[in-house]
């Protein structure tokens, strides 16, 4: 059996992908794990797909890509492309943790979103499609407005769902080293309001499961 764990995480230019892989491969490898990442596409369009994939374990660690079929952990910061990359690589035993607020694709343009020939799909229906496939371990909230609440906003959405991910006990870190890391990384205006929203991402997960 692998020792090696999956993670990915699927949302939009702009939405801090980078910021939470950058994060956890610090502290992980400050930890001692053998961590190798990558992001797709490398893209500069803000608001386009991107994915990013993490992966750590033992020495023979070489691809820096999860197999498909094969994330362990799903965090979605976008619920669209939560489902398209998780019906891709998210495995039967994979956990997801996805934010459940929509935000408009600029592909679809507002004629087309406003002609009834383009629905996107709730959040309910993402995580049937998910159990359809197998997959029981999903939690969905609104790490947007999480982030709102805590004074960040869109900003430090990011770290509400990186709280989430690190509240579900996947992640061989602690607190405190997660932290440091959002204060080595984050902008630097923006520290305290990411180190809430980070708290706050943690509690919330919490909250969920014991609801």
């Amino acid at each position: 059996m692998s020792d090696t764990f999956n993670m990915m995480i699927a949302g939009l230019t702009g939405q801090g992908d980078v910021l939470i892989t950058r994060v956890l491969a610090t502290a992980l490898l400050a930890d001692g794990k053998n961590v190798l990442t990558t992001d797709y596409p490398p893209s500069t369009q803000r608001l386009s797909g991107i994915h990013s994939h993490i992966r750590w374990g033992g020495d023979k660690l070489h691809a820096d890509v999860v197999p498909e079929g094969e994330a362990d952990l799903l965090v979605g910061l976008e619920p669209l492309e939560c489902l398209r990359i998780g019906m891709r690589y998210a495995a039967k035993t994979c956990t997801i943790v996805m934010n459940e607020r929509e935000v408009p694709r600029m592909i679809v343009t507002p004629e087309v979103r406003t002609s009834g020939k383009w629905k996107h799909p709730s959040g309910s229906d993402i995580i049937d499609y998910f159990r359809r496939m197998g997959i029981s371990n999903i939690y969905s909230f609104d790490a947007t407005g999480v982030a709102i609440n805590k004074g960040g906003g869109l900003i430090t959405m990011s770290t509400v769902m990186l709280g989430a991910a690190f509240a579900t006990g996947l992640i061989p870190l602690k607190k405190e080293a997660v932290e440091s890391c959002i204060i080595a990384f984050a902008p630097k205006k923006w520290t305290e309001a990411n180190l809430n929203s980070f708290r706050a991402g943690v509690d919330k997960f919490r909250e969920i499961v014991h609801a």
